[in-house]
């Protein structure tokens, strides 16, 4: 199974095209504060970090999902996510993701596309289908696409779809719709 699995992540790396969403978003509406610049071990670029243990991560979230954890991967990936929090003290609200290697994986993936925290821990801990289905999140969303006519390729924490709509707020350019007109975020 491990060499079928790192076959398979092998096969998706070329072409790899790195992906961090909340970053494009702030260089396409020049609002800023959104995403997070982690830094990485020896201060490599997080595309680069990313693609050098994108296969580790691969295999770890393959072998969790079939139950057979793949140690080697699992010990590297972990090994990553460690010297993440070492290097950067405001991602310890992530430490209890550590233990779970699917949530590991997804931290990690996350802390290299360079979410902020309150991202990450919500995109761990509330499944698509109840994010789906709050129709807060989802007025908020379309708010902030229809003034910034910027898609949303993440899923932002209520934490953060309130500080892009506060941002908006104080932009001239997304001003348009008044603060108290637009769907309120729960609290």
């Amino acid at each position: 199974m491990l060499e079928e699995w790192t076959a398979i992540a092998e096969s998706f790396q070329e072409p790899y095209r790195y992906n961090a969403p909340a970053l494009e978003f702030e260089k396409a509406t020049g609002l800023r504060g959104i995403h997070a610049p982690w830094r990485m071990p020896n201060d490599e670029p997080h595309a680069k970090v990313e693609y050098r243990h994108y296969v580790d991560i691969f295999v770890l979230m393959m072998s969790a999902q079939s139950g057979a954890i793949e140690p080697k991967a699992h010990g590297r990936v972990l090994a990553l996510f460690d010297a993440a929090l070492a290097l950067n003290p405001g991602l310890k609200g992530l430490l209890q993701f550590r233990e779970d290697p699917l949530q590991l994986h997804e931290a990690v993936m996350g802390i290299t596309s360079q979410f902020n925290v309150a991202d990450i821990a919500h995109f761990l801990l509330v499944p698509y289908k109840t994010y789906n289905e709050d129709l807060n999140l989802q007025a908020a969303r379309e708010a902030v696409i229809r003034r910034t006519c910027v898609r949303l390729y993440w899923k932002p924490s209520p934490n953060t779809l309130g500080r892009i709509l506060r941002l908006m707020d104080r932009n001239p350019r997304y001003a348009t719709v008044p603060s108290h007109r637009r769907a309120r975020l729960a609290a």
